[in-house]
């Protein structure tokens, strides 16, 4: 009997276009990939998939048997979706929401709190990946996440099935030990500190990605010298090592690191677009709208305080 994980296997390996890229979306290792299209193939009778090399492809019938893939596996994950909404009041379903962590604490979680009386439903929160965004709210596993446009923007395989909405838009402000600060005069463009030590992102993370777009633009080839995806630990890191950080404004914890916010101009520093993904079935779910109203509620009063602080003056 063909297994749904083997069918959700066939559909990732034709989306993403390798073994080893669906292992890494479905985080199985490239083996046991290999070993569900070859135990598929068997049932199926033909080959589903053709190595070539390193590499390969799907076969003519292995793009036929994943289009029925797809259309197998979405019907399942519809009547999912319609067993957790069910027909009962006496029924709380389960709203599950992922985010990244700053997006969890400065907007999910306001929401949350404000719909923890809701009758008919309550939130399950998970921490999220950008990157893994996509193929949670798919595979039916999130009813909606939090995840960056600019990550979003870069995937050209981005089921159309999928619906977005931008949450808020916030800029990343330029951070320096205000040790550094008091010495003088600083460079009034993002080049000119090219030659200090940065701290940066996890390597290969969705911002490191981000960051490091921006400044390659920008003709800025940072040396770092330490990596953290938290912002707060970032700062810390920055103050301990007397290095340069680009930290988003809604983190910003100048108080507590001993930094100080350097004036760049605006076009020079990057952005990040925070966007809420649902699919088109869970989009039409009669528990979600509240579940929008409160979410856009938290980013409309975080953007409120991200444009504060932006306007704010900032000295040298």
């Amino acid at each position: 009997m063909v297994s749904l994980s083997a069918l959700q296997t066939l559909r990732e390996l034709r989306r993403h276009g390798s073994v080893h890229a669906a292992a890494k979306m479905m985080h199985l290792a490239p083996s046991s990939v290999s070993q569900r299209i070859k135990g598929l193939s068997e049932q199926c009778g033909v080959p589903l998939f053709e190595r070539s090399g390193r590499g390969g492809q799907l076969t003519d019938e292995g793009v036929a048997a994943a289009e029925l893939a797809d259309k197998i596996v979405l019907m399942w994950e519809r009547g999912l979706l319609n067993l957790r909404s069910g027909s009962s009041s006496t029924l709380r379903r389960a709203i599950r929401i992922g985010a990244f962590p700053s997006a969890l604490a400065h907007c999910v979680l306001p929401a949350a709190e404000r719909l923890r009386r809701q009758e008919f439903f309550h939130v399950e929160l998970l921490e999220v990946d950008p990157r893994e965004a996509v193929s949670l709210v798919e595979h039916a596993q999130l009813d909606a996440v939090l995840t960056l446009g600019e990550v979003l923007d870069a995937d050209l395989t981005l089921d159309p099935r999928l619906t977005q909405r931008e949450l808020w838009r916030e800029p990343f402000a330029l951070v320096l030990p205000k040790t550094f600060v008091a010495m003088g005069s600083l460079p009034s463009s993002i080049r000119g500190f090219t030659d200090m030590p940065w701290v940066l992102p996890r390597r290969g993370s969705a911002c490191d990605l981000l960051l490091g777009r921006h400044l390659a633009r920008m003709g800025v080839r940072p040396r770092a010298v330490a990596r953290s995806d938290d912002w707060s630990l970032v700062q810390r890191m920055a103050g301990a090592s007397e290095a340069v950080a680009l930290i988003p404004v809604s983190c910003l914890e100048l108080a507590d690191s001993g930094l100080q916010i350097v004036e760049i101009p605006p076009e020079e520093l990057p952005e990040r677009t925070v966007v809420v993904l649902e699919s088109v079935e869970a989009a039409g779910s009669r528990f979600l709208p509240p579940v929008r109203q409160e979410l856009a509620r938290a980013a409309e009063k975080l953007m409120g305080r991200i444009n504060a602080s932006s306007a704010a003056p900032q000295g040298h």
